[in-house]
């Protein structure tokens, strides 16, 4: 401590002695000498103790590091360690012996930087230091209860009984305590609780004793401030459940083992594991250990960290909950169990950082960024759900998974700002590693095919994913990819589709067969995934894309009326010249589409068509599906009409939709519809029967941005209401 604050100390406390007859007392005992109860030992004679007695051991003892012996039970008023001596403290022998402050003006005890006070002695001398009523205590150096005498180790504590209000002992930055070889809570297990803080750079080694929390959680004895630091050197398990720590540190050549879980989340700034073991094997129907890390988790080289616990009763989950960067930092053993969760709740926009690779066989939740570097997130465990996100957590770099024949696996990997998910299914048991790319490939050309509605010769820019395996053989598998703001996806080109190259410098090309489960126009299902089956062999991929469909002829429009119990279906084409005909297809969820019927093409220019359901059912969606003479074939919108003339409803589809939209009314004649914002804003207005009022309404929504639009509909005297959801 500098000599300036030194001599403020003593102004005051000779201030406060004059004032409130304090009497100060300093220790000049020599090694012939180390007598607590020698009245010679003190500077004045202390011949007559008082309560308020101010005891100070500083420059004036002949000595830096000294015993003093034979410590009472004794009241004084303060108590101070100063100018870097340190001091051991053994108490009067046969029993607990407690010294208690009861205080005075300003800080009561002081362990000053560069200083110590050590309790030491055996069990059947324990020293205790207790805090009266509004006592305040800060501590610059050290303070160790431990035991040099040999067994029974003692029971020495800092006391803070309740009846000791305002009582406080403050550890700073720099400070330091040790429980070393002694038994029991070091502050106690009644009384006061936050009676003692350990501040930013305070450090508390555990070596012995019990925790140092006390009191059944979520109450305590103790506060670990941001940046203090619990440092555990014991065999036995620290304290976990329902517990609030600053930075935790195991560093003992053994092993620890937590064996005991709990309802409560463990919450620790940041971990680190710097030699020996530390496992958590849980059994049985055991509550589980729950771990909220806000910092970085690192394993030193040759230390271990198990994250395993094996009971069934419930899975341990530990989250990654920093508002900042965390990182992973592993030279050692890092293990995820089986029964374990990480879940990545992180503040936005801190990312956890993979420094090393990292294995989990639990499950991992991705509800923010993992970044994994040059390293892999290796996830073991073949159950589909182990690895779970929401729609913007995800993997920046490399997830590997062992995956099942036959079963659909996502990995949500993506750029960082966007998921870009693939799924695989595959018919070969093995390990598959995938990761996205968001730069342009090296090679952007592609062999141009037809293939479903598009002819495809344009490759999108935006990025690309990289699969591979290590199955023994050439697996095959079906493919889904979901990318997230590629400028022209799903709608600025008319089709979609995956392609593949075999190396960084191949031309992209097609493989595999184009799958639409949906029948959607551009290949883009709705959950909005492009997909491939009967693919083979794992590198690159990426999205192509068509820049004109393969329909040869221009669909001026598509509609339909209704004839009393039927539908009269009626088109209008141009250039029909290279066609044979239109199918005719109707689906009654709007998914699976049957053939219903043909209508062979006219080559007379400009012709309109019609077809009628004799049979329509409550609800049909129709499509025409253009069968050219080349053999390939094309699709038409989708259009819905019910089949009862007065169904009493109004029907709008698709809905979602991207402007383009059909209106069925209840009843054969004119109706007047408004198109509302969700604020109440009128943006259209219009009269007339369906085919007129889709048109309108098609037209004002495709000028109209991304939200939730309100529909009014009013016909014979009835009010409809609807909401559309404009993509």
């Amino acid at each position: 401590m500098p000599f300036r604050y030194i001599l403020t100390i003593v102004i005051y406390a000779l201030f406060f002695e004059s004032l409130y007859a304090q009497t100060s007392y300093n220790w000049i005992g020599t090694n012939i000498s180390t007598d607590f109860q020698n009245p010679n030992n003190w500077s004045p004679v202390r011949t007559i103790t008082a309560t308020d007695d101010v005891l100070s051991f500083n420059s004036l003892s002949p000595f830096t590091d000294f015993v003093v012996n034979n410590v009472p039970t004794q009241t004084i008023g303060r108590l101070f360690v100063l100018q870097g001596r340190n001091v051991t403290f053994t108490a009067q022998g046969g029993a607990t012996r407690t010294l208690t402050l009861s205080g005075g003006i300003g800080t009561d005890f002081l362990i000053d930087t560069g200083c110590n006070l050590t309790f030491d002695g055996g069990g059947a001398n324990p020293l205790e230091l207790l805090f009266g009523s509004n006592v305040t205590g800060i501590v610059n150096g050290s303070i160790t209860l431990t035991n040099t005498s040999g067994f029974p180790n003692p029971n020495h504590r800092i006391l803070f009984p309740a009846a000791s209000t305002g009582a406080s002992l403050k550890f700073t930055n720099g400070a330091v305590f040790t429980a070393g070889i002694m038994v029991g809570n070091p502050f106690g297990n009644t009384g006061l609780a936050d009676a003692v803080t350990f501040e930013n750079g305070s450090i508390y080694n555990s070596i012995g004793g019990a925790n140092p929390f006390g009191l059944t959680q979520p109450s305590s004895k103790v506060i670990f401030q941001t940046g203090s630091l619990y440092k555990h050197q014991q065999g036995s398990f620290p304290s976990l459940v329902g517990r609030v720590y600053g930075n935790v540190e195991f560093d003992l050549p053994g092993t620890v083992s937590i064996v005991t879980g709990g309802s409560g989340v463990c919450t620790i700034d940041n971990l680190t594991i710097t030699q020996g073991s530390v496992s958590f094997p849980l059994t049985g129907n055991d509550s589980p250990v729950n771990i909220s890390l806000k910092g970085n988790l690192t394993i030193a080289s040759g230390a271990t960290f198990n994250y395993n616990p094996t009971n069934i009763g419930a899975t341990s989950t530990f989250t990654f909950s920093g508002s900042s960067n965390q990182t992973i930092s592993k030279a050692g053993n890092l293990t995820f169990g089986t029964n374990s969760e990480i879940l990545v709740n992180k503040t936005s926009p801190g990312i956890l950082f993979l420094n090393d690779d990292v294995t989990t066989n639990g499950v991992i939740t991705l509800n923010s960024v993992v970044n994994t570097g040059s390293s892999t997130l290796v996830i073991t465990n073949t159950a589909t759900g182990a690895v779970a996100s929401n729609t913007t957590g995800h993997i920046v770099g490399k997830l590997k998974r062992s995956l099942l024949p036959g079963i659909y696996y996502n990995f949500p990997v993506g750029d960082g700002v966007n998921k870009q998910f693939v799924t695989i299914n595959t018919d070969c048991s093995a390990d598959y590693t995938a990761s996205f790319n968001n730069t342009t490939p090296a090679t952007t050309a592609l062999v141009p095919f037809a293939d479903g509605r598009g002819n495809f010769s344009e490759l999108l820019i935006e990025g690309f994913w990289t699969v591979s395996s290590n199955c023994a053989g050439t697996p095959g598998y079906e493919m889904l990819i979901v990318p997230q703001n590629f400028a022209n996806f799903p709608y600025g080109k008319p089709a979609f589709t995956i392609v593949k190259r075999s190396t960084s410098v191949d031309t992209w090309s097609k493989n595999g067969i184009l799958s639409n489960p949906d029948n959607s126009l551009n290949g883009v299902q709705s959950d909005g995934s492009v997909r491939r089956i009967n693919m083979s062999g794992f590198s690159d991929f990426a999205i192509a894309a068509s820049p004109v469909t393969s329909l040869p002829l221009d669909i001026i429009y598509f509609r339909g009326k209704k004839a009393e119990n039927k539908n009269l279906l009626e088109w209008k084409v141009a250039n029909t010249g290279e066609i044979t005909g239109f199918e005719i297809r109707k689906a009654t969820d709007g998914v699976h589409f049957e053939k219903t019927g043909f209508v062979s093409a006219s080559y007379e220019g400009n012709q309109t068509y019609f077809f009628t359901d004799e049979n329509p059912a409550l609800r049909n969606y129709y499509q025409l599906k253009q069968i050219n003479k080349n053999g390939a074939a094309d699709y038409s919108k989708v259009i819905f009409m019910s089949g009862n003339t007065a169904s009493g409803i109004v029907e709008i589809f698709p809905n979602p939709t991207d402007g383009d939209i059909s209106i069925e009314l209840p009843f054969p004649e004119k109706a007047t519809i408004q198109l509302f914002t969700m604020t109440g804003i009128l943006l259209l207005q219009a009269e007339g029967e369906d085919e007129l009022l889709s048109v309108q309404l098609s037209k004002k929504l495709s000028s109209l941005h991304t939200g939730v639009y309100f529909l009014v509909a009013r016909q014979a005297g009835k009010i409809y209401h609807l909401k559309i959801q404009k993509n």
